[in-house]
């Protein structure tokens, strides 16, 4: 999520790894051949294409850290990737935890776009931490971001794409075949109504976790987002 910029998540997986939490964080890759960048597949359903760096990623930590329990918590873009991935290979996480899904509200690229300035204008009302992480984290946020969008205009098509997809099924086949779920929703995200999106949760069989926030919480409220995470995965284990 948040374009593609891995250090955007470094406030939220801080906290999440002072809270006794193994954290590691996805950095996408910018640079990919043109027969990877266009597969046809990957075209048609670019989700599946973030999906499969989750996998290999995953199989990665396994390797260096043992074949322990993985649970993955995707923001935005990144939820439908990790239900995906989960999807395709239930074996490999023990847990997926959307935060503000795309997928659970009514899509389209166009009504998309035209949100992007209240999310904007969203984040900048809801103050907490924006600011200061945003002056702390410029040049690598600018940095990470150029290299994201070099690939233009595959890359933004992806985001486009992606937050367009229906995750509904595919949360559904998740959860049957055993491998848990959970959801954190921002209460004034602009991008994916808080409501819909519950409603849609709910017919899954997932309860969400609602929070004081905005779209950008993993930078406006990265301390309030750990928590609630951590919150989650003892309830998870607990289960």
């Amino acid at each position: 999520g948040l374009g593609g910029v891995e250090s955007a998540y470094t406030p939220v997986a801080k906290h999440i790894a002072h809270g006794g939490l193994d954290t590691i964080t996805m950095n996408l890759p910018t640079y990919q051949h043109s027969h990877h960048q266009y597969h046809r597949d990957h075209l048609l359903h670019p989700e599946r294409l973030l999906a499969q760096m989750v996998r290999r990623i995953t199989r990665d930590i396994k390797a260096e850290y043992g074949d322990e329990p993985v649970d993955a918590a995707g923001h935005s873009t990144g939820a439908p990737a990790i239900t995906q991935a989960a999807d395709f290979d239930p074996q490999l996480l023990h847990s997926v935890t959307l935060w503000q899904p795309p997928g659970l509200t009514k899509g389209g690229i166009v009504r998309l776009a035209t949100r992007i300035p209240k999310v904007l204008s969203s984040g900048l009302k809801s103050r907490g931490e924006l600011g200061e992480n945003l002056s702390s984290l410029t040049h690598e946020l600018l940095g990470e971001y150029a290299g994201y969008v070099q690939n233009i205009p595959r890359r933004v098509l992806e985001a486009a794409a992606v937050s367009n997809s229906d995750i509904r099924a595919p949360l559904t086949r998740v959860r049957s075949s055993g491998v848990k779920a959970a959801a954190i929703l921002a209460i004034n995200d602009a991008f994916f109504p808080v409501e819909e999106a519950t409603l849609s949760l709910l017919e899954a069989g997932i309860v969400p976790i609602r929070l004081e926030g905005c779209h950008l919480i993993p930078l406006a409220f990265p301390a309030r987002l750990a928590a609630a995470q951590l919150m989650v995965h003892e309830a998870l284990y607990a289960a």
